[in-house]
């Protein structure tokens, strides 16, 4: 009595779960991986703060531009003071009058005045800010890239997750109609008094671990579909992938690219050479402050200090030359010189890293298309083994436990077949990326 409970009950639960995977199902809407491609580009927040660090950094070579120009400056004021500014007495004892007769000035007035500076040299810190700018321009523009592979790459790598996870669903749903099929063919053989019953127990156990994997899986395809949405902006509540099962696969070779190539088409390569570039200019802004600055200028001013309306032109020049900096200057031209050195140090070592890395990722992506090659034969073979068993099972000539073996074998093959057409996914992926494509 047990025993048919316990059988119905996990049944029950297999029967509910597969309904409610058809029933959510058909009201599923489906992205293929194109699509969850495009939304993650278009809704991805890191991917809007790389648009928007560069417009920052286009906006700031547009600053850095405006330096060429001159420099204009407007200045008023105007004063009331309760006593003149400048007072005097003038001694009238020359004219024979002994007094004097007190003067006094500029107690109250109005000026204006407007400033243009043109900087004719300034040891080059105008010319190379604007190149740092440009750089900066560059740099916003690689870090988006850089953004930009990480999403494409989590997106498929949680793309692939589903898919896998759906095959393995697909597996347990296919040995689980097995399973069905033996119970019932067992439990004849218990109730026609030819089978013990503990037969029947050990189908039912593996009818139980089948229904515990099928949650498992269940679980983490639920997951991996809600860090997929997260990745694309999918707001829909429940949603699906269309691929049903996992494509055709190209050999590796067909992906192969140089190392040294793909090096050189890395964005943390180039992003490498811009950061080289960024401290040479660094150390010609530090020269450049150590060197004269010449500015020419004119100015125009207005007052009415003296009681009536003033105006002058003026024409101005200005040369600045740091004498005394020099002494601290010779010491921070030689650190940023080794500066220098150091990131030239950093690319280089940073270089042989990548090719390490291209080359690992390489030996990764064969590893995996051969492991697919290798799990089809296990499947083959694992099918093969599960109908000799039946045949013998049936025949009488087999005991049910290598039945049983055989259906957790052929379970294992499919799995590992999931898994790696999942993991070759991923290194294609993985090495795609470290050749830069």
């Amino acid at each position: 009595m047990y025993t048919q409970h316990s059988a119905l009950g996990w049944k029950g639960v297999l029967s509910i779960l597969c309904l409610t995977a058809a029933l959510s199902a058909s009201a599923q809407r489906t992205y293929t991986l194109d699509e969850c491609l495009r939304l993650g580009a278009e809704n991805s927040l890191t991917l809007r703060n790389s648009r928007l660090d560069r417009e920052a950094a286009a906006e700031t070579a547009k600053e850095a531009f405006t330096r060429y120009f001159p420099t204009v400056d407007a200045s008023g004021m105007i004063m009331r003071a309760d006593r003149y500014l400048m007072q005097m007495d003038f001694d009238l004892s020359g004219l024979g009058v002994p007094k004097t007769l007190p003067l006094g000035f500029l107690d109250r007035g109005k000026m204006a005045g407007l400033t243009a500076m043109q900087p004719v040299f300034a040891g080059g810190r105008i010319v190379n800010g604007n190149r740092l700018a440009r750089l900066g321009q560059e740099a916003a523009q690689l870090q988006a890239s850089q953004a930009a592979d990480k999403v494409r790459a989590d997106v498929e790598h949680y793309f692939w997750e589903v898919v896998s996870l759906k095959e393995q669903l697909k597996t347990l749903d296919t040995l689980a109609a097995q399973l069905d099929e033996l119970h019932r063919t067992v439990k004849a053989s218990v109730d026609a008094g030819v089978a013990l019953p503990n037969a029947l127990m050990k189908v039912e156990l593996q009818q139980q671990s089948t229904a515990s994997n099928r949650l498992k899986a269940a679980n983490g395809l639920r997951i991996n579909k809600l860090m997929l949405a997260q990745q694309t902006g999918i707001e829909d509540a429940d949603f699906d992938v269309s691929c049903d099962s996992f494509p055709t696969f190209d050999p590796p070779e067909a992906h192969f690219v140089d190392p040294e190539a793909g090096i050189d088409h890395r964005t943390d390569s180039r992003l490498l050479d811009v950061q080289v570039q960024h401290t040479r200019l660094n150390r010609r802004l530090t020269l450049g402050s150590y060197l004269p600055t010449v500015a020419l200028g004119a100015a125009y001013v207005y007052h009415d200090f003296m009681g009536k309306d003033a105006r002058a032109a003026i024409i101005l020049a200005n040369v600045s030359v740091p004498l005394s900096a020099w002494w601290g200057g010779s010491h921070a031209l030689r650190r940023d010189k080794l500066k220098v050195q150091h990131a030239q140090n950093a690319r280089e070592d940073a270089r042989r890293l990548m090719r390490v890395d291209i080359e690992t990722k390489w030996s990764n992506l064969r590893e995996a298309y051969l492991q697919i090659d290798l799990a089809r034969h296990s499947i083959a073979s694992a099918n093969e083994n599960l109908r000799l068993n039946r045949n013998s099972y049936e025949a009488g000539t087999a005991p049910l436990t290598d039945l049983l073996d055989a259906h957790t074998q052929l379970r294992t093959a499919r799995d590992r077949y999931t898994e790696a057409c999942t993991n070759y996914c991923n290194a294609l992926t993985a090495y795609r990326q470290a050749i830069g494509e």
